[in-house]
């Protein structure tokens, strides 16, 4: 006999455990006439029993699950999770199952099972039969069982009742794990993104209990995937770090991943943010979930040669054991706004080998926000080859007015309060003008309320009002008072502590240009040196003062105002290693945010126009930060000589000063470092200007010693003492793989931000494949100062007697003068004739064939097409033009693209390179190319061109803006013979690298 068709009540229990209270419950409710479904007496020999269970489950009218110190375990979890999944996903409450929790003894406690302990359950002691109340609960009809498995209408359990003291609200603050049986409105999309890790859902999850102790099981006839990263993706504030820390790991922790997996243990780990560096964030999580010391994981993981080190770490770690690792990484975006480039690709390696291993044990479940998720295939590239087959995205949008409902009255009801119905409206329709905002903002505004709740008044106790809520400003002005009212409380506006405070949280943010400004954290001691406006004791205990008071401390026992958090202090002052790794972050992105302009227009307002204020009057610190954190990564692997002749002036460090408080120890430790090069370089400066000062007021030849410096001869002396011993420098390439590409500026393509499309740069198809000779291998820098004066040296020394010369370029405008000819800046001042004239010269030098490109070749290798991490844009990474940008490193060097080099173009490779490994293809120096201009932008023969005719330049410069002059497909032109200060150019080849004679190293 098959199993019934549509049981009134399912059994789920543990056969080893409680099978005689199974059978007593089954045998009651079989006496009451009722169809029950209970495994060993509902399915047979014969049947498709995976089959028959799994219609059970979809079907059933009531379920009962028995708990006993096993709690959920693998079988009765996978059971429970498709009752609650058919339960939260009906759309009506007649569809609803009735779920009915039973507690043995020895149970755990209700209020920590997620979504169960708000169910009303029934107690059963051993060796008694089936309660009264379990019987009658569960032979009542459907139509009278009130909530239908939801809240009952006479309250929740007591056990999952909060005490009077603790607000049912969280305020601003995401939501914990902790936090779960608070957290209200989400409940289907944390189930549906539950799913999606494992098994996909095409297959019953309840199927999947058959294979054991293995991760991503093959089921027989099955080609569902199994999928190991879930991804979940929203807008800012949409809740994505509540739903995962209060939602997921509740549910993960108590066995929800078995059934989709095949593993019953599971070690998680604490929420990972990536920081600054996402390795020391990943060895202090991941070591501690499986019981490891942190410092010998991060050593691996920074030291580690081969890209399985991760995977052998983890085998290691678990030995023999069947377990599964789930790695937790909330805000995924830290790692493109905070994290450096190495580690970042370091970490891109370690994740994707160990994702990707069949027997690796490591599950991955990140959240990212939704305007960084295009990053990932630029910055992450390996992963984002993961994003197609084994990971599983999940879209969280805004809760709805239904979702938000829940989140105000649910929590209520677990406080013993009531919320008022006008209320209620009054929330919900205040809060559709913002809905990324609006959980927060809910919450928020509850927990004040909650704290201003009636006390010992005519008023009914435990009723919150619409009257109080009108009172404190309703939901746009409620923030900003309170938070005004917090910082009055630490003195006027003048004050010290006043001023730390604001310093403090406009440090905990990242300005962006268009106001859509984000979260960033510090370190503690980060943190209380900004708050302090210091690195003395007294300043440091004034900074923790402070931290105290943003932190929602008391300090007064007889305050019972609101007490607004403005910041999180996350870490253990000491972990197991001794060291302190508390993190302080604002509370939440509210604080940043403004609502949106009315049915009237106008402005956006923020929610607290004081600390958006105070942060725009101090955007540049966002960049200089990123400039500090820049130049102390780099400054390690500069040379002694390096860092005498070109490290940062005494001036440029003053400029740190304002971002110097919150700067890590690295950063700290380059500042003092470089004062001593600096001060050296200016002492040297006036000791020689003293002395040929001396020098040329006494002796009457002073005029011609100048300009004996300035000339070609006293040039050729210095590169016989620099160049006469080493080899040549020959330009660094990158091979090119040839291909067609979309020619030109391309409408929809091209015609972003601001920029359009000229006549003279048409589109048309080009195939570089069907070229003669086509360009194999380009330069990665443009032609640098050194190399080309080594050629000018070399040229000149083999010139015959009589002949002319050819002369060494003029520096670049604003180039330091204490530095004699700076060799690592792109050269400029040479005209399209003085590059030829240097291909010429090093294709016999090297006995390969180097020229200029042509005008298709150069945009076809700055686009770099087709390559991971390129876009089909305007440049290579993207629409975004290479202005400023918080959050992102510099991109070009331009007019208003990089602060550090203002007005003077950059030390070649200053920035990131395109796909293809070309830097500097957007700005620093327009680049010549062998092409003739024309105004339609079709091929010219050079044969039959003018010798003085046009020539192409492309890139832009150092000298340009970025709307005008930076796309990849702009056009520049100027006769063959114009010198400019920023003219330079870039080679490549068009014979293989093989061909390079002993000695010709490349630079």
């Amino acid at each position: 006999m098959g199993a019934p068709q549509r049981p009134d009540v399912f059994i789920s229990y543990h056969r080893a455990t409680h099978l005689a209270q199974a059978d007593l419950l089954h045998q009651a409710l079989l006496a009451r006439g009722l169809t029950v479904f209970k495994d060993d007496a509902s399915l047979r020999a014969s049947d498709q029993w995976l089959d028959a269970l799994g219609e059970a489950l979809q079907s059933c009218r009531r379920f009962v699950v028995l708990l006993g110190p096993r709690g959920l375990g693998r079988w009765v979890g996978a059971e429970t999770s498709t009752v609650l999944n058919r339960h939260f996903g009906a759309h009506e409450a007649k569809e609803r199952p009735q779920i009915v929790p039973v507690l043995l003894p020895g149970a755990p406690d209700l209020a920590t099972l997620p979504f169960l302990g708000l169910l009303q359950g029934v107690r059963w002691e051993e060796e008694a039969p089936p309660p009264d109340a379990l019987i009658e609960a569960l032979t009542r009809p459907l139509a009278a069982v009130a909530g239908v498995g939801a809240l009952a209408d006479d309250g929740p359990p007591a056990e999952a009742l909060l005490p009077p003291d603790v607000c049912p609200w969280v305020g601003l603050a995401s939501f914990q794990k902790e936090q779960a049986r608070r957290f209200f409105g989400r409940e289907r999309e944390v189930l549906a993104a539950l799913n999606l890790l494992g098994r996909t859902p095409d297959i019953p999850s309840i199927a999947l209990l058959e294979s054991k102790g293995t991760p991503a099981p093959a089921l027989a006839g099955s080609s569902a995937p199994y999928r190991r990263w879930l991804h979940i993706v929203g807008g800012s504030g949409s809740g994505k770090s509540s739903l995962m820390r209060a939602g997921l790991l509740p549910l993960a922790e108590q066995g929800a991943l078995s059934a989709r997996t095949g593993l019953d243990d599971w070690a998680v780990t604490a929420p990972m943010l990536p920081g600054h560096d996402p390795l020391v964030s990943l060895a202090e999580v991941l070591a501690p979930a499986l019981g490891q010391p942190s410092l010998p994981l991060l050593r691996e993981l920074r030291d580690g040669k081969e890209p399985e080190t991760l995977r052998l770490w983890l085998r290691d770690a678990l030995g023999h054991r069947p377990i599964g690792v789930l790695l937790v990484i909330d805000q995924f975006e830290e790692l493109f706004t905070l994290s450096s480039a190495s580690a970042r690709a370091r970490l891109d390696l370690l994740l994707t080998e160990a994702l990707t291993a069949p027997a690796s044990p490591l599950h991955l479940v990140s959240t990212c926000r939704s305007d960084y998720q295009h990053r990932i295939a630029e910055d992450l590239p390996r992963l984002a080859g993961l994003l197609n087959t084994l990971t599983s995205p999940f879209t969280l949008t805004p809760m709805g007015r239904a979702g938000l409902a829940q989140a105000i009255t649910a929590p209520a009801r677990l406080g013993r309060l009531t919320v008022q119905p006008e209320l209620l409206q009054a929330l919900l329709d205040d809060a559709e003008d913002d809905p990324a905002a609006a959980l927060p903002l809910l919450q928020h505004a509850m927990e004040t309320l909650w704290l201003r709740r009636p006390r010992g008044t005519t008023a009914a106790p435990g009723v919150l009002t619409l009257a109080e809520y009108d009172a404190l400003g309703r939901l746009g002005g409620l923030l900003a008072s309170e938070a005004d009212r917090l910082l009055a409380g630490l003195g006027d506006a003048r004050s010290t502590l006043q001023r730390g405070a604001l310093e403090l949280l406009s440090a905990l943010a990242h300005f962006h240009p268009e106001g859509r400004h984000t979260r960033q954290s510090l370190t503690w001691l980060q943190a209380c040196r900004q708050a302090g406006q210091g690195f003395q004791d007294a300043d440091l205990a004034r900074g923790q003062l402070l931290l105290g008071a943003l932190s929602g401390q008391r300090r007064e026992a007889a305050d019972t105002a609101a007490r607004l958090r403005l910041i999180t202090v996350s870490g253990s002052a000491t972990d197991a290693q001794g060291a302190d790794t508390r993190r302080v972050d604002l509370i939440h992105e509210a604080l940043l945010r403004s609502r949106p302009p009315g049915p009237d227009g106008g402005p956006p307002q923020p929610y607290w126009p004081r600390l958006v204020e105070y942060l725009e009057a101090h955007k540049d610190r966002d960049l200089l930060r990123q400039n500090l954190r820049q130049e102390a990564q780099a400054w390690p692997t500069t040379g002694a000589v390096d860092r005498l002749l070109n490290g940062p002036d005494r001036r440029q460090l003053r400029r740190y000063d304002a971002v110097r408080f919150m700067a890590s120890e690295a950063e700290l430790g380059f500042l003092k470092s470089a004062q001593r090069p600096a001060l050296a370089r200016v002492t040297g400066l006036w000791t020689v200007a003293l002395l040929l000062a001396g020098l040329l007021v006494q002796y009457p030849i002073r005029n011609a010693t100048k300009a004996w410096l300035a000339t070609d001869d006293a040039q050729d002396i210095v590169m016989t003492l620099r160049w006469g011993w080493r080899s040549p420098p020959i330009p660094r390439t990158v091979d090119i793989p040839l291909g067609a590409f979309d020619y030109g500026c391309k409408p929809g393509r091209d015609d972003k931000e601001g920029l359009e499309c000229r006549p003279d740069e048409a589109w048309r198809r080009v195939d570089l494949r069907q070229m003669p000779e086509p360009c194999t291998a380009f330069g990665q820098f443009e032609v640098t100062l050194a190399e080309y004066d080594y050629a000018v040296w070399q040229r000149r020394r083999s010139t015959s007697a009589g002949a002319k010369k050819p002369s060494y370029p003029e520096l670049a405008p604003n180039v330091s003068g204490w530095n004699w000819r700076p060799g690592n800046i792109p050269v400029v001042n040479v005209s399209q004739r003085d590059a030829v004239a240097y291909t010429q010269w090093l294709s016999k030098l090297t006995g390969q064939t180097w020229r200029l490109p042509t005008e298709e070749e150069w945009e076809y290798a700055a686009r770099a097409p087709g390559r991971p991490g390129s876009q089909e844009a305007a440049f290579w990474w993207g629409p975004e033009l290479p202005k400023e940008q918080p959050g992102q490193p510099p991109r070009a060097n331009c007019d208003g693209c990089d602060v550090r080099f203002e007005n003077r173009i950059a030390p070649a490779g200053s920035y990131a390179p395109n796909p293809f490994g070309l830097h500097d293809t957007a700005g620093s120096a327009w680049e010549w190319t062998s092409s003739v201009y024309t105004r339609d932008n079709q091929p010219a023969d050079l044969k039959a061109a003018k010798p003085d005719a046009g020539r192409v330049l492309r890139g832009g410069s150092w000298y340009v803006s970025p709307w005008m002059q930076l796309g990849a497909s702009i056009r520049g032109t100027a006769r063959p013979a114009e010198m400019g200060g920023d003219l330079g150019f870039r080679v490549c080849r068009a014979s293989p690298s093989e061909s390079l004679p002993t000695g010709a190293a490349g630079r």
